[in-house]
């Protein structure tokens, strides 16, 4: 009787613990969708124009990251990272091109070590450390490196790098799973930090967000998409079967971005008819501001700073009608070509 009773009650404990859990996740609604006030929404509380020279003409950026004195670009076309200075002003191009030990060929992703201020460049054959001059430190060997990035804590965060795992992590010199695969490995911006916390972004078809602490992860946000989420038993595992499925007219397939300050979580989704949808959710008040993106605005939510959301601006292509068309003509920014690093402020009263 005694062993009965010690098994009920650590069966009871056991589901407690299990609740208690998962109280800690928060919910969202996100079956309203409709929403189109971004002008009263967002609006632009400073920006930095990213100089254009003979060597920092960029045709595009596919991610930026801001450290503590400077702005780093990757453009994925040229195969290159340009380092600007916080105001803008181009310094230099990061490393060189080779097959030696401290150059790169083939770049796949960077990101910025808040704990030594080094610039890490991912590319064909590992890691490549560059220090806050851009001084070549150190490579690890590697193979096959899409996206990482860093805890923390050290340890640093791997994406579509294991058949087993789409997340991995390098922890005490050792590579460890961290969240079985379940699908196709879709890469777009899986991680993020908010304040000292390193959060992932769920797999292809699923909708919901993890804080990374001490090799697991932990379930803090997901999002109810009703019954215009990615049917289950529809998630792609293979490159053709992604094809098929992404290219539907129906249904939310991903949550494909996210970021957050102390007051805000921002929410970007792969939705219906090969639109992205984007959404702003106030944590304090619980609000959801949840619509589909507007082509014309020609900006794109990429990171924090200083707990403010950050965004690219493209001015070239900001359209007559939209209500991002003000700032640029105001500003003298419609003959600027180069992306424009803008600052978001938000209103908490609307």
């Amino acid at each position: 009787m005694k062993i009965v009773k010690v098994i009920v009650f650590c069966v009871v404990s056991l589901f407690v613990c299990g609740c208690a859990k998962q109280n800690n996740c928060r919910t969202f609604d996100m079956t309203t969708h409709d929403f189109d006030r971004w002008d009263q929404l967002v609006s632009v509380e400073k920006y930095i124009v990213l100089e254009e020279t003979d060597n920092s003409l960029l045709s595009g950026v596919d991610k930026c990251v801001i450290g503590d004195s400077a702005i780093y670009a990757f453009c994925r076309k040229f195969d290159k990272v340009y380092k600007f200075s916080l105001e803008g002003k181009f310094l230099s191009t990061v490393g060189e091109k080779g097959r030696a030990k401290s150059e790169y060929l083939g770049i796949s992703d960077i990101a910025y070590d808040q704990s030594s201020g080094d610039l890490v460049v991912a590319d064909s054959r590992g890691l490549l450390w560059y220090d806050s001059s851009l001084k070549f430190k150190k490579r690890m060997a590697m193979d096959d490196v899409a996206l990482f990035d860093f805890s923390s804590e050290g340890d640093i965060l791997f994406y579509g790098q294991d058949s087993r795992y789409s997340v991995t992590c390098l922890k005490n010199g050792k590579i460890a799973g961290v969240r079985d695969k379940t699908g196709y490995a879709f890469f777009s911006d899986v991680f993020y930090r908010n304040q000292e916390e390193t959060m992932v972004v769920s797999d292809y078809g699923q909708f919901f967000i993890d804080r990374y602490k001490d090799g697991k992860l932990s379930r803090i946000y997901e999002f109810d998409m009703g019954q215009d989420a990615l049917p289950e038993n529809m998630r792609p595992l293979s490159s053709p079967e992604f094809e098929k499925v992404d290219d539907m007219e129906d249904y939310f397939k991903c949550l494909q971005r996210a970021c957050e300050t102390k007051t805000w979580l921002y929410t970007e989704f792969r939705g219906p008819h090969h639109c992205i949808y984007k959404g702003y959710i106030n944590k304090k008040s619980g609000q959801v501001f949840f619509g589909k993106a507007p082509f014309d605005e020609a900006y794109g939510i990429v990171g924090t700073y200083q707990d403010q959301f950050y965004a690219l601006l493209y001015p070239e292509y900001v359209g007559e009608n939209s209500y991002m068309r003000k700032f640029v003509v105001d500003n003298g920014l419609q003959d600027v070509h180069n992306p424009v690093v803008i600052f978001l402020k938000l209103n908490e009263k609307l």
